[in-house]
């Protein structure tokens, strides 16, 4: 276990091995990036001293390289641009593998009895049984041809796990895959507007629930086409759009993107798609966004609830009941900045220095104690074999 977590202790910190490797040095424990390597890569392991060094340094606690994992997460689908350098995609994978261990901890331990509810695969063979897909998903669902207030919550209310990143990865678009064989994941980007986010949950969606070995187009074009129809149903479509036109005008779209949360260009997609309008006039259309500027930023935005909301919620739930998962926040040290001096147990270094000294020694004998009484009523602080003396070195590379 060390191994693994420690490169993903690494990859959530943002850090490079290098860099990793030059902060050590700066603490007095030279070690190279080829030793780091080892120990990532579970050739070696690091020595009590050194752990300890990469837990400060990574902003982990010491128990959190030896917890062993409890989600196994098959992926399926990455999207993502071609920029999206190899150390950002291995970020984001740790990113969605610690926050669906979490999810999953606090899920089984407050909901036992809830289990997701989304349908078997389902095969396409053609672009019909796309169409038919996505109306049989909302089908299981219980929807009808409306438009669909929140996709994000709506999967979590299923008992899917939606993980947002941070907005800084906006060359990535979206990652799904399959948690102990039974918990769907979809990862989406922070960095889109919110009509985005919701067709890319519904595009990952796609990924999850489709069998498309015997279609002939390419996967991502079977996923847009189901994001679309899932978004808004052909009989929605037709219902605002007519059956056939000869013009649309983009205000009118305008106003539907409002509506229904999908852009203006799915729209236009989706008209052609349904045999609404012709091709010459789809071109016109994209043509006519290009000339405004709207191709990159359309007006009228779509302003819905597309943030993920259930595991901050559990994580609530978890305060006010005194419970946490073992996956959960607590294997995590927070930054001083991050965290105010009214919210911690403990004052920091720096404020313990400004108090007299009769107030320091005050405070140390009365922590010495609250210790002590954790040590007699903990038995997993002293249910352990102490470090012996060559622990305290590194072995020569």
């Amino acid at each position: 276990m060390i191994g693994e977590r420690l490169k993903e202790a690494r990859l959530l910190a943002g850090l490079t091995q290098d860099q990793v490797v030059q902060q050590l040095a700066d603490r007095g424990y030279p070690l190279s990036k080829a030793g780091l390597s080892k120990y990532e890569r579970s050739i070696s392991t690091p020595n009590a001293q050194i752990l300890l060094q990469l837990g400060r340094i990574l902003g982990v606690k010491a128990s959190y390289f030896k917890r062993e994992y409890g989600v196994d997460i098959q992926w399926i689908a990455f999207r993502k641009h071609a920029s999206l350098a190899r150390n950002q995609q291995e970020r984001i994978k740790a990113m969605a593998h610690k926050e669906a261990e979490e999810h999953i901890g606090l899920w089984e331990t407050f909901y036992p009895d809830r289990h997701p509810d989304f349908p078997a695969k389902m095969e396409v063979c053609n672009f019909d049984d796309v169409e038919k897909a996505a109306m049989s998903l909302r089908s299981h669902w219980g929807l009808i041809n409306v438009p669909l207030e929140s996709i994000v919550e709506l999967v979590e209310d299923k008992g899917g796990i939606v993980i947002q990143t941070s907005s800084a990865e906006g060359d990535f678009d979206g990652l799904s895959g399959w948690a102990n064989e039974r918990y769907p994941v979809i990862v989406n980007s922070g960095a889109v507007s919110d009509d985005r986010r919701r067709f890319n949950v519904a595009h990952e969606l796609a990924h999850l629930l489709l069998d498309c070995e015997n279609h002939s187009e390419d996967q991502e074009k079977i996923a847009h086409r189901f994001s679309a129809a899932f978004i808004v149903p052909s009989e929605a479509a037709f219902r605002e759009l007519g059956r056939t036109r000869r013009n649309i005008s983009l205000d009118e779209l305008a106003l539907l993107k409002r509506k229904y949360g999908l852009s203006i260009q799915a729209w236009i997609r989706r008209a052609l798609d349904l045999g609404i309008i012709t091709r010459g006039h789809y071109t016109a259309l994209f043509k006519l966004l290009s000339k405004k500027g709207w191709r990159k930023a359309e007006p009228n935005p779509f302003c819905g609830k597309e943030d993920p909301i259930i595991l901050r919620q559990m994580r609530e739930r978890g305060r006010a009941e005194g419970i946490t998962s073992a996956t959960a926040q607590n294997d995590y040290t927070v930054s001083s900045n991050a965290e105010s001096t009214s919210e911690r147990e403990y004052p920091s270094a720096v404020e313990l220095m400004k108090l007299s000294r009769k107030e320091r020694k005050q405070f140390l004998a009365k922590a010495v104690t609250e210790v002590a009484d954790e040590y007699v009523r903990n038995q997993e602080l002293t249910a352990f074999e102490a470090f012996g003396e060559k622990d305290l070195f590194d072995e020569p590379e």
